[in-house]
């Protein structure tokens, strides 16, 4: 089974496509006449993407089945697909530029990945690369991603990359009403423009999704992004919390009436509990009252009378 996101409309993937296409836009800006290779490419979207402004464009995955599709359905002169191992790759040259997202966590030795890019890397070339970040909301309640070997703090990714280049710079990516790369200032004043506008919250102290480096050996100059897909996101996500504000408001009128029912039943047991009380209380009543005849002159003299007509035969 892969892994790989295959582009289109489908259903509760809006937001994971969203998170994607950005990836890509962003590494679009570094491109321009360049040439690319793109190490783990899947289904051949962002390669297709950066093959618009690129010189030329490899992209390389190791699944057949997503390099026969994509070889088939993006189609331009300057772009190629070829199947080969990421982890050690068979083929030669110098590119200007090699993106490769979401691969790192799937390599158990990344040192010898990251060897291979920088073979394959001229000496002023740009490695972008992402991966998710470990730290991310909710990370703790996910369910284990089989596919991953190692995810990133974002302290340890960018300690991996600086063994193997002089410049890195990790930008953050958040994925909300909008997908966001950005460094920590940057992305704070993009975030909250947008939300002011929108008339949201404010969510720039959103703990990053994603790590997205940007690495070289000469200074790195990059454009923050963020990216607003199609409207049918947004429109689903206010379509889902719609639906779910009617269901919890179903659900709140169910509450109610079981609530009352407990009050009711409550009630009930009440009033049995008050009148078990009062038989225990009339019934230890009554057994001090015993005791106490017991106790008597009046009990002690008849038991003596009953002993006396006993040995006279008077009684049985």
């Amino acid at each position: 089974m892969e892994e790989a996101l295959k582009p289109g409309k489908r259903k509760g993937m809006e937001k994971l496509q969203n998170e994607h296409m950005a990836r890509y836009i962003f590494a679009c800006q570094f491109v321009n006449k360049k040439d690319v290779l793109d190490l783990g490419c899947g289904y051949g979207y962002g390669a297709d993407m950066m093959a618009s402004t690129a010189r030329r464009v490899l992209g390389v995955d190791r699944s057949r089945k997503v390099i026969e599709y994509s070889g088939k359905k993006y189609k331009k002169n300057n772009l190629a697909f070829r199947k080969d191992d990421c982890r050690k790759l068979g083929i030669d040259g110098k590119y200007d530029i090699i993106t490769s997202f979401e691969v790192i966590e799937h390599i158990d030795r990344p040192e010898d990945f990251l060897r291979e890019i920088r073979r394959l890397l001229k000496k002023d070339g740009l490695l972008i690369i992402s991966t998710p970040n470990v730290q991310r909301p909710l990370a703790d309640y996910e369910e284990k991603n089989p596919y991953h070997i190692k995810e990133y703090t974002q302290k340890d990714f960018k300690k991996l990359l600086d063994d193997h280049f002089r410049r890195v710079s990790v930008f953050s990516q958040t994925n909300h009403l909008a997908s966001v790369i950005a460094d920590k200032k940057a992305g704070s004043k993009l975030i909250s423009d947008f939300h002011q506008k929108s008339n949201m919250s404010n969510m720039s102290n959103i703990v990053p999704e994603y790590l997205v480096a940007v690495c070289s050996s000469k200074p790195i100059k990059a454009e923050s992004l963020m990216f607003i897909d199609n409207n049918d996101y947004i429109t689903n996500l206010a379509k889902n919390w719609w639906e779910k504000d009617v269901l919890v408001n179903e659900q709140a009128a169910r509450i109610r009436e079981h609530e009352q029912h407990i009050r009711y039943k409550n009630s009930h047991i009440n009033k049995i509990e008050k009148q078990n009380q009062d038989l225990k209380n009339y019934a230890i009543e009554k057994e001090k009252q015993l005791k106490r005849i017991f106790r008597s002159r009046g009990w002690k003299l008849l038991t003596r009378i009953h002993r006396i007509k006993k040995k006279l035969g008077l009684v049985k």
